[in-house]
């Protein structure tokens, strides 16, 4: 499902990284771990088409995302959830417009999109919130809309960048076990973390990067 060849990635004379190779297969739930700096994100926004790789090549779904035409890349998102660190939320719609909006991008029938939107919500503690505008959330309600914005319309892929910082134990374990639930439905998730103890939630397949290099790698 995902496949990465050798990218190399530099941002003003900055190696950000040096030769990263991973694959990740359908259904299969990834950590990539490392520092600040180490290459995490970018990694991710090559997968998402944020970023374009220097040298290498990275498929998804059997499409190389290197040979991708700009005009291309809204179809090639349609079908993936990102759960951004900077959250990326439209601060003056409320919770339920910033989730509907996923579902219409993904062209979710309503049926199964109003069965999503509450089952996600009831898992996420936002039922009582989602009629507030998102500005209006704490630091923590905002990153479950961005992750309820994420997963809603069962994307095939789910990229999350620090999905739980701001979460207290219990919502990290529900987060947890909604993105677990996603990996057995079929979705291929990767997670980008600095905390071990995340790491640790999910140990059969990891990638470890240190400055833009792998030092270690755990594949199923």
């Amino acid at each position: 499902m995902i496949k990465l060849f050798h990218v190399y990635k530099t941002f003003d004379d900055r190696t950000v990284l040096d030769d990263v190779s991973l694959q990740v297969e359908k259904g299969n739930i990834c950590c990539i771990v490392g520092p600040n700096g180490a290459g995490k994100s970018t990694l991710l926004k090559m997968m998402f088409c944020q970023e374009q790789a220097d040298r290498g090549q990275v498929m998804i779904n059997s499409q190389n995302l290197t040979r991708v035409h700009r005009r291309e890349v809204p179809s090639v998102r349609r079908r993936m959830g990102f759960v951004f660190e900077d959250l990326q939320l439209m601060g003056r719609k409320s919770v339920l417009e910033n989730i509907t909006l996923a579902l219409t991008i993904a062209g979710t029938s309503k049926k199964r999109g109003q069965h999503n939107m509450d089952r996600v919500l009831t898992t996420l503690e936002l039922g009582s919130r989602k009629h507030e505008q998102t500005s209006e959330l704490s630091a923590g309600e905002q990153q479950r809309v961005c992750i309820a914005r994420a997963v809603v319309s069962d994307p095939l892929v789910l990229l999350a960048d620090e999905p739980t910082a701001s979460l207290d134990a219990t919502l990290t374990a529900a987060v947890f076990d909604l993105f677990r639930g996603m990996s057995a439905r079929g979705t291929t998730v990767v997670i980008a973390t600095q905390k071990q103890d995340v790491a640790d939630q999910f140990p059969q397949h990891r990638l470890v990067l240190n400055q833009g290099r792998v030092v270690n790698a755990i594949n199923p």
